[in-house]
């Protein structure tokens, strides 16, 4: 559920768990059997003596019996409580003989209570905070992802299933999972230890550990992201440490622990996920708030790196331990709270945000009307969570439907709600019928008694925390007094220790690695046949998470104007990286067609009315939603495109600097005041939006180049009509699904920006509607002819971006440092896939020899970074489809037959199940060669050799299309020469730099068979305007230009 957001620089991330914490000082410990000894003078005094992997974790399945090694002096003293509970944390999720995880409901009936006598209201309020987070997820969950609007029309009212996830009446998601990790990390270990904390995550990550389906899913992106990153630095510390990677997980040697970093987030992370699992913290650990806040702060920030995700963990920390400690809502809600507990606090100060959020910014009683959202977002979560606890009523019920009905992320809001509702309302108090339909009811409550046992006899240690200013990150230190550290009084155990602690089941510790190896094998495959109950990629949990932080399902519907609907043909979205499909899109009907280009019309007449820089503010939103997004987005291009990862980011930010643009643009765009040679009279340009802005894109920008138009279009007062290209319909739904949003907030309608999916026949329809007077287009010059012809016969407008045959000269005298990686990234960025990518290398013949060296060197070194676009340290992806593939294999026969020779590459690699090729390179051919001048979209590069800079110019510029090239030299002479009136020809000139690469302040296009369209930047923006010369007269005459007399 939750998601990324940017925000100010990441603080409080430990540096290297320096001095980790230890086990407390004064406390007792409840012990297990392995490698105990007993000062037998003294049955207080026990030291724990671990290897640093466990090598007995069978034996903690065994039930402690009486006859235990342990002497226990009394039956109260706290180890006496572990002789007649089975061990039951973590132990029986796993059966060894079948190796198979066992889901909380089958191991509930299992569990014994701790032996205690509880504080009865403590407890009421633990299982209240635990219970009341899992009713406020399973109540959400079925609506998850739902707009306010559909809730408004479709309240909810009550638990039930199905919905999003398929789940049964009661069950819940990640919220409540991904919480009882953590719980069961504190019980334990009987501490906050963040790094046993991860492979918890990373186990319910990878096998389902606490879910209530047995499955992960729900995953947020952040938390996939951090927990992706936790594994590999868990692979690379076995590695430099020379662990076995099977038992990396269950590491107790603190001297190699405190160098293993566990913030495992990046800066600007900020979702919600940080928030919705916190309740156990404070839980655990109320009786000391200074270190219930902290941890709590530190809980979150493992996963979520941001400073507000830090805070807005620590405040609502806080109100929890507040509310254990009796807190009267009142004073929980009091603006000054904050400023009341600042002890708390440490007196270190939160988050501007988080700050207006404690003091007040959330009571508004209109709740959503007013503002309130039920986000991903940290700071929009929490503010939705208190504005349900301050408008509940004082019930627990209405309060959390309230949340649920906020809309869009229903569970998170609902479950971050009932955490501190459910804390203050007490078990007691929360709805009975509910309470009886909860998945693993049992299991909850016991679970609470164990944190409010363990919570009770916890005690700190005395630490400091300093900070690092080199890294930002503060060290713990300890400060217990050094002398007593072997003393008989002090139980010694390690930092991740192996009490009671056993891996999920692919995961088994046995001393025969040829069974391990064969376990993990069994159990991999067991995974795999899980997510073959679809064999859509959007069911794998390595993708679901970001893919349904985009809104997208199995099945979507591709048209859209305010509403989602479709009434065309399903296909299916295939990831070129492995031709599998990603989900299927049911595309629009020519009916479909014609409802979105009313709607679009009904939404000119409103946006062409409202002033340029309140239009402006509107993009603006659209890009801030777009940072938000950033990653999420910029996956799904990389994978359903084919572009490795930057490049796929790197195409959202394009999208997102071209609104920063616009908005500047919206109060800036001028007409001109001219003199009037009438006395009395002014001449002036007036500047007016066009009306629906029909934009086709291609699939290898599926989102820049809508942006590119879209920013502009809607600043100059425009509406816009999407079609996407067909192989990348999920990148179109996606994007404009972050649109939308910002359409809703704002109460516009959805005809602003309305989206078709579908094939030629829509093209073809908006190429011939009169109703749409500009069309911009990008793909083939075969098919932007077409669409020009068409639309010239109706006297429309066109913005035409279609091929590019682009050459880099290298003159003798260029600086090779620079040349060679320029035709390198030019040549083989995003596999030859870009309307700018360089096709044609014309090197002069002094260096002609040293040149191909060289390139073909660097050619050689991405052999070991081809792969999935996805993975690290990757450069070079797949073509975008088989048919790609084929176009690169007749392109290379016709090179052969035609006498040219290849002295790189050429090959497909046929082991992969991707659409690979080689990068290839060609020499001997004729720089007039017919393959030469026809555009092949693929990573093959011509190289010639030239004598004289005139030359090379003439073959420059002989092919049909003029979109972009580029001469390296460091002579004035040919540098000006280039780009004069007798220089390249093209609609981009560069001179040092490569063919690819543009940057949005200028306008981007190219003359001749490349359509002569302009976009982006510069004054691109009067294409998407009309211009009306206007003459006022505001004398009392009526003279005539040029000096006619008419009387």
């Amino acid at each position: 559920s939750s998601s990324s957001s940017s925000s100010s620089s990441s603080l409080h991330t430990l540096k290297d768990q320096s001095k980790l914490i230890k086990t407390q000082h004064n406390q007792q410990q409840p012990i297990d059997d392995f490698h105990i000894n007993i000062d037998k003078e003294e049955n207080s005094s026990i030291h724990v003596d671990q290897p640093i992997i466990n090598q007995n974790l069978k034996k903690l399945h065994q039930p402690l019996t009486s006859n235990n090694e342990l002497n226990r002096s009394s039956d109260n003293h706290p180890a006496c409580q572990f002789h007649t509970d089975n061990v039951w944390l973590d132990c029986q999720y796993h059966d060894l003989e079948h190796r198979s995880i066992k889901k909380p409901d089958e191991v509930e009936n299992d569990m014994k209570d701790p032996i205690i006598n509880y504080d009865i209201k403590i407890l009421d309020r633990i299982q209240g905070s635990i219970i009341g987070m899992a009713l406020g997820d399973a109540l959400g969950a079925h609506v998850e992802f739902r707009p306010r609007e559909y809730l408004r029309q479709h309240p909810v009212e009550d638990l039930i299933g199905g919905g999003t996830w398929g789940l049964n009446k009661g069950q819940f998601t990640d919220d409540t999972s991904m919480a009882l990790c953590l719980a069961n990390s504190l019980i334990a270990r009987r501490d906050f230890l963040p790094y046993d904390q991860l492979v918890r995550y990373k186990w319910w990550h990878l096998n389902g550990y606490m879910s209530s389906t047995g499955q992960c899913f729900d995953i947020g992106a952040a938390t996939s992201d951090s927990l992706h990153e936790f594994t590999r630095r868990q692979k690379e510390f076995a590695e430099k440490n020379s662990i076995p990677l099977d038992k990396i997980d269950y590491l107790s040697d603190e001297n190699l622990l405190k160098t293993f970093n566990v913030m495992c987030s990046e800066e600007g992370v900020a979702g919600n996920g940080a928030l919705m699992r916190l309740a156990p913290v404070p839980l655990f650990f109320y009786k000391y708030p200074n270190e219930a806040v902290e941890y709590s702060g530190f809980s979150g920030q493992i996963t979520h790196g941001d400073k507000k995700a830090y805070d807005a963990c620590r405040y609502y920390g806080a109100l929890i331990v507040a509310t254990l400690q009796g807190e009267t809502k009142d004073k929980l809600l009091d603006n000054d709270f904050y400023s009341k507990h600042i002890n708390w606090f440490n007196n270190k100060p939160l988050h501007s945000d988080i700050i207006n959020i404690a003091q007040g910014s959330y009571k508004k009683e209109r709740g959503y009307d007013d503002g309130i959202r039920g986000k991903g977002y940290i700071v929009s979560a929490l503010e939705a969570a208190l504005w349900a606890f301050w408008s509940d009523q004082d019930s627990f019920k209405i309060g959390v439907l309230a949340a649920v009905n906020l809309g869009d992320d229903t569970d998170t809001t609902a479950a971050i709600y009932g955490q501190l509702a459910g804390a203050y309302y007490g078990y007691k108090n929360l709805p009975q019928q509910w309470i009886e339909q909860i998945y693993a009811k049992k299991y909850l409550e016991t679970l609470s008694k164990w944190i409010a046992y363990q919570g009770q006899i916890w005690k700190p240690i005395n630490i400091s925390l300093n900070l690092s200013t080199e890294y930002n990150h503060p060290i713990i230190e300890d400060s217990t007094d050094k002398s007593i550290k072997d003393s008989h009084s002090i139980i010694k155990l390690n930092h991740i220790s192996n009490i009671i602690t056993l891996p999920q089941s692919n995961f088994i510790i046995s001393l025969d690695n040829e069974t391990s190896d064969k376990s993990q094998s069994n159990i991999y495959n067991k995974l795999m046949a899980s997510n073959e109950s679809s064999k859509y990629l959007i069911s794998n949990s390595i993708y679901k998470s970001f893919l349904t932080d985009l809104g997208l399902e199995e099945e979507n519907l591709g048209v859209f104007d305010g509403k989602w609907f479709a009434n065309g043909q399903v296909i299916d979205s295939i990831s070129p990286s492995t031709n599998e499909p990603i989900a299927r899109v049911r595309q629009g009907s020519l009916e479909d067609y014609n409802r979105i280009v009313e709607s679009s019309q009904k939404a000119f007449q409103y946006w062409s009315n409202v002033p340029a820089p309140k239009r402006g503010d509107i993009v603006r939103q659209i890009g801030d939603e777009l940072r938000k997004n950033l990653q999420s987005l910029g996956k799904l291009i990389s994978m359903e495109m084919g572009k490795i990862l930057p490049e796929g980011v790197g195409e959202v930010q394009e999208f997102i600097d071209i609104c920063d643009y616009a908005v500047g643009l919206s109060r800036m765009y001028d007409g001109k005041v001219l003199p009037s040679e009438r006395p009395g009279h002014v001449l002036m340009e007036q500047w007016n939006p066009l009306g629906i802005i029909g934009i086709i894109t291609a699939f290898n920008f599926p989102c820049a180049v809508f942006g590119w138009n879209q920013a502009i279009a809607l600043a100059c007062g425009n509406v816009t009509l999407w079609k996407g290209a067909p192989t990348t319909p999920l990148t179109s739904i996606a994007t404009t699904k972050i649109v939308e949003r910002v359409l809703r907030r704002n109460s516009l309608p959805g005809g602003l920006s309305s989206l078709i999916c579908g094939g030629s026949d829509i093209g073809s329809s908006i190429s011939k509607d009169k109703r749409i007077p500009l069309v911009s287009f990008t793909g083939s010059t075969q098919v932007g002819k077409q669409v020009a012809l068409t639309v010239q016969s109706r006297f429309g407008k066109t913005i035409l971006e279609l091929g590019g045959n682009n050459a880099i000269i290298i003159m003798n005298d260029a600086d090779l440092t620079l040349a060679i990686p320029a035709v390198f990234f030019a040549a083989v960025g995003t596999a030859g896939q870009r309307c700018t990518t360089a096709r044609r290398l014309i090197v002069q013949e002094g260096i002609y020899d040293e040149v191909l060296t060289r390139l073909r060197h660097a050619y050689e070194q991405i052999e070991s970074r081809i792969g999935e676009p996805f993975e690290k340290n990757v450069l070079y992806g797949p073509l975008h489809t088989k048919q790609s593939v084929e176009l690169y294999e007749q392109a290379l026969e016709q090179v052969k037959q035609n006498g040219g020779k290849i002295i790189y590459g050429g090959q497909i690699y046929k082991q992969r199940k991707g659409n690979f090729v080689q990068p290839t390179i060609v020499t001997q051919l004729k720089h007039d060669s017919s393959i030469v001048h026809q555009e092949t979209f693929a990573p093959i590069l011509y190289v010639f050799k030239c004598k004289t800079f005139e030359e090379a110019v003439q073959w420059n510029n002989e092919v049909d299309q003029g979109l972009s090239s580029s001469i390296f030299t460091n002579n004035p002479e040919y540098l000006f020469k280039w780009i004069g009136p007798n220089g390249s020809d093209c609609g981009i000139v560069n001179v040092n730099i490569p063919t690819s690469g543009a940057e949005i302040g200028g306008a981007f296009g190219g003359e001749k068979h490349t359509g002569g369209g302009r976009e982006s930047g510069s004054d691109a923006w009067k294409q998407y305007m009309r211009r009306s010369t206007c003459t006022i007269n505001y004398s009392k005459e009526l003279p005539l230009a040029q000096g006619i007399q008419f009387t």
